[in-house]
């Protein structure tokens, strides 16, 4: 098992979530029903939408969504940030590497392309990350908003250990940062994450295909190995997997004893 962060509140017993949904590259098809693993595939999930659920939610909640790049992060972070601003949730949406002082110069290093030390550059994540939490995670969790994060610590072992950095050392890192109350795993099949890179004009250090399916092969076994994330297969129609989410919020919401 990996080492666990610090929690901000009791840490809940958690089941993961698996997607899986047919191989494909557009995102204009179906998606299957958001599925517990050994459930029937013919079964969809119930609906956890209700009054008492969504009044549950008004309390302060951290969530992050990770995956390799092209998996669909930042365009679901958003749309679970519109979907719980819709349905009247106190919530904002974020990102790693921010827009804070590191942040900034990590972005300006990989847009460069210009070589860096592996260790450096983790290190420069992890300023970052502290930054983060301390001008944008805490402020607003401490107010009771739902605090959504495009990429959080997981990136950091997931990157690092394809840069060659032991995952103790990635690990040790980050094991003073809040651990989300809930974490999504944005892995649709690799095939898709690459068709998706293609279709960017320009691609950073850390988006090269080779380095991309080590990242894509550490964030599947960090899925396994911890089985309160939540893995969810973002190939199909982008309505349908934001919907799947939800219900994944929705569920974690229902079922955590405040």
């Amino acid at each position: 098992m990996p080492q666990r962060m610090p929690a901000r509140r009791e840490a809940q017993d958690s089941a993961s979530f698996f997607v899986t949904p047919p191989q494909r590259i557009a995102e204009d098809t179906p998606s299957s029903s958001f599925l517990e693993p050994g459930a029937n595939p013919a079964l969809p999930l119930t609906s956890y939408a209700g009054d008492r659920t969504l009044e549950m939610a008004m309390k302060s909640i951290f969530i992050v969504l990770e995956g390799p790049d092209g998996s669909g992060t930042t365009l679901h972070t958003r749309l679970l940030y519109e979907k719980l601003i819709e349905n009247g949730l106190d919530a904002i949406s974020t990102f790693e590497p921010t827009e804070g002082p590191q942040g900034s110069r990590i972005r300006k290093i990989l847009s460069s392309n210009d070589p860096i030390d592996p260790v450096k550059l983790q290190k420069m994540f992890v300023k970052d990350r502290e930054w983060h939490i301390e001008n944008v995670i805490e402020p607003a969790l401490q107010k009771n908003k739902i605090v959504i994060s495009d990429r959080y610590f997981h990136s950091t072992i997931a990157y690092g250990m394809a840069l060659g950095i032991d995952k103790e050392i990635l690990e040790n890192m980050n094991k003073k940062f809040i651990q989300p109350d809930l974490t999504f795993f944005l892995l649709p099949p690799f095939e898709v994450c690459s068709e998706r890179m293609k279709r960017r004009e320009k691609l950073d250090s850390l988006e090269k295909e080779e380095l991309q399916r080590v990242v894509y092969n550490n964030y599947l076994k960090m899925a396994e190995d911890d089985k309160s994330i939540a893995k969810i297969d973002t190939s199909g129609e982008k309505s349908n997997v934001a919907r799947i989410i939800y219900e994944g919020f929705l569920k974690y919401v229902s079922e955590k004893q405040y």
